[in-house]
């Protein structure tokens, strides 16, 4: 584990399969949370799914990150110490990388902007959480 910053980098999962000529590449997920707790608990259930996950902690850490690292998709916490998440959400909207907030207050508390977004209700279960990365990443043989 590195940690820079407002952010903490960790390895996950990479790959699936069991040679190289059968690895395939692990989506990699920003998980933005202030709370370490959940966002490591968040961490292990994509990993257990076999997703590449970085966190970080503020709205600026995740600017930053966006700006230098790639992303597939990314889960945001609404509410952080420095602001709201929405700063975050415009900069990956314009990337066309998919999100989902992840909130205690309901869909009510997200922006009328985002409300269509996929949401975690806090708590949530690796069902829901599953659920969420379904609707981020659909599977293009049922679409």
């Amino acid at each position: 584990m590195v940690i820079q910053q407002d952010f903490v980098c960790h390895a996950s999962a990479t790959s699936v399969g069991s040679t190289d000529a059968t690895r395939i590449q692990a989506k990699r997920l920003l998980i933005v949370e202030d709370d370490l707790l959940l966002a490591f608990l968040l961490e292990d259930q994509l990993a257990d799914m076999s997703y590449e996950s970085l966190q970080a902690s503020s709205v600026t850490g995740a600017l930053a990150l966006i700006e230098s690292e790639r992303f597939d998709g990314a889960i945001l916490d609404v509410n952080l110490a420095d602001g709201t998440i929405y700063p975050v959400a415009v900069a990956l909207n314009e990337r066309n990388i998919p999100f989902a907030f992840s909130t205690g207050s309901g869909k009510a508390a997200i922006s009328a902007t985002f409300r269509s977004r996929p949401t975690l209700g806090k708590p949530y279960s690796t069902h829901d959480l599953q659920r969420v990365l379904t609707a981020m990443f659909p599977d293009p043989k049922t679409s």
